[in-house]
């Protein structure tokens, strides 16, 4: 416990002690008595009652506010007005920015996929590409053995 909070009386035999020892001490004055200083039994301002002071009102004129100081009212509402228009024009500017962000990925990803798609397409056409070649080697040479048959029938025809 803090021994400051605490306030202990002194013992009858402390007080004895403690009083003789202010007893002992030098009381003299403290003031420095070779200063003049006047005498105050003569009449003067009397300070112990405030002059009546009248009160100021605690009411707000904002018209008379408004007439004293419209240029710097003016000047104030152009600056507000231009800050808020310029806050506008930025967040609208941070807004389109990024839709239009998100369109180019968009588009960037159908680009990504018709391009796989595309390269699918072609293997695709290349192999088809393959198949009617084969098809069509195929489709002559049954032309041709088909032609060769006839030519066989038709010999064969005019032995008889």
């Amino acid at each position: 416990m803090n021994k400051r909070g605490i306030h202990i009386s002194k013992t009858h035999d402390e007080k004895i002690t403690y009083q003789q020892i202010i007893r002992s001490l030098n009381n003299e004055p403290t003031i420095d008595e070779q200063f003049d200083f006047k005498s105050t039994i003569q009449g003067g301002e009397e300070l112990a009652e405030t002059p009546n002071l009248k009160r100021r009102s605690t009411k707000i004129n904002f018209q008379q506010i408004l007439l004293e100081n419209w240029i710097a009212w003016a000047i104030g509402a152009v600056a507000t007005g231009t800050f808020i228009t310029i806050g506008f024009f930025i967040y609208d500017a941070r807004i389109f920015d990024a839709e239009v962000k998100i369109k180019i990925e968009t588009h960037k990803e159908k680009l990504e996929s018709l391009n796989k798609e595309i390269e699918n397409n072609k293997t695709k056409i290349g192999t088809n590409n393959i198949k009617i070649e084969k098809t069509s080697l195929n489709l002559n040479n049954l032309q041709q053995n088909l032609y060769e048959i006839k030519q066989d029938i038709r010999e064969i025809r005019s032995k008889k």
